[in-house]
């Protein structure tokens, strides 16, 4: 069960960065919120389909959004990575993104509010082929 504590440590530490993003927002200073989400939004090889943990963390976030009037828009920014299947991999971050985007609309954000973008493998968190799952991932930002 070694998966399930890694799990529940990835959600606590979500939930920290939750906390500075809703201090930012706080924030009417800021303009820009970067949710960056390799940490929190979890997805398999070759899939779009988020994982249960990336549900808790979405569903805060999207509460965190709806309380704050100064949230103009929020970016969706899907990505993939290298050992994805190559001629697929554009449409799987699109998909990735898409599957964010559902899930915050079905939350109550409006989807004026919400863009998407698909990067691809272009922009790797890490070179690193031991590791290449956590390029596949969504961030998000939140824009006023």
């Amino acid at each position: 069960d070694r998966e399930l504590d890694s799990l529940k440590g990835r959600v606590k530490a979500s939930e920290r960065d939750l906390l500075q993003v809703q201090a930012a927002l706080d924030n009417r200073l800021v303009a820009t919120v970067n949710f960056e989400s390799h940490e929190q939004i979890f997805f398999d090889k070759d899939s779009s389909k988020l994982e249960a943990g990336s549900l808790l963390i979405l569903e805060k976030l999207a509460s965190m959004i709806r309380q704050n009037p100064y949230v103009a828009m929020v970016e969706i920014h899907g990505f993939s990575e290298e050992s994805e299947d190559a001629a697929s991999r554009k449409i799987l971050s699109e998909n990735r993104a898409r599957s964010v985007a559902t899930f915050l609309i079905y939350q109550g954000i409006s989807s004026d509010q919400v863009k998407l973008f698909a990067h691809d493998n272009s922009q790797p968190i890490l070179n690193d082929a031991a590791d290449m799952s956590l390029n596949r991932r969504a961030e998000i930002w939140v824009r006023r």
